[in-house]
C-alpha cells in the first residue's frame, strides 16, 4: 500500500522532492515521474504536487526555516546553551519543535535570541514574560535546528572547535 507523500517525515520528504526534480529534469512526464516515486519510496505523489515542485511553488519545508549547520560564533553559542541552560521540546499537537530558553538575564536571552536568528535567518523572536515578575523567555522554532541540537555533543563538537572564535562563543 502507498503512503500519501503528507504522511512522511520531513527528511523524506525532501528526498522524494529531490528525485521528482532530478527525474523531471531528465525529461520524465509527471506520469512517469509519479509511477517511479511510487516504485522507489513506496510514496503517492499526485502530479499537480510534483507540477508545483518544479515551477517552485511549493517545497517540503513549507514555511519552515531552512536550517543548514555550517561552523559559526552563532552556531557555537546555540550549541552551548542548548547543552547547559536551554530546552528542546516538541508540541505534538502543532507539530511545532521549540528551542526554549527563560532566565532572568535579559542580556543572555537577548544574546540568544540574536543567534537564534541569524543561524536560521529568520527576524528576531518575541520576547515572553515569563513564571517570575523578572523572568524573560525567548521560544525559537526549526525542525531541522532542533533535529540538529538534539544530537550528541560528540557529533556537534567540530562546529564547537571550528576555531578560536567559536570556542570563545560556546
Amino acid at each position: 500500500m502507498l503512503r500519501s507523500y503528507q504522511s512522511r517525515d520531513l527528511d523524506a520528504q525532501i528526498a522524494v522532492h529531490a528525485r521528482a526534480l532530478l527525474l523531471r529534469k531528465k525529461g520524465l512526464s509527471y506520469s512517469q515521474v509519479s509511477w517511479l516515486l511510487s516504485e522507489e519510496f513506496g510514496t503517492a505523489v499526485a502530479k499537480s504536487t510534483l507540477s508545483y515542485w518544479v515551477r517552485g511553488m511549493h517545497e517540503p519545508l513549507g514555511r519552515a526555516h531552512d536550517f543548514r549547520p555550517a561552523p559559526k560564533e552563532e552556531l557555537a553559542y546555540l550549541i552551548g546553551v542548548q547543552k547547559g541552560d536551554c530546552s528542546l521540546d516538541v508540541n505534538a499537537e502543532t507539530h511545532n519543535y521549540r528551542i526554549r530558553l527563560q532566565s532572568i538575564d535579559h542580556e543572555f536571552i537577548a544574546e540568544l535570541d540574536r543567534c537564534l536568528s541569524r543561524v536560521l535567518g529568520s527576524a528576531r523572536h518575541a520576547l515572553w514574560q515569563g513564571a517570575g515578575r523578572r523572568e524573560i523567555r525567548v521560544v525559537g522554532s526549526s525542525f531541522l535546528l532542533h533535529k540538529f541540537l538534539s544530537q550528541s555533543f560528540s557529533k556537534l563538537k567540530p562546529f564547537v572547535e571550528h576555531c578560536n572564535d567559536c570556542v570563545a562563543a560556546s
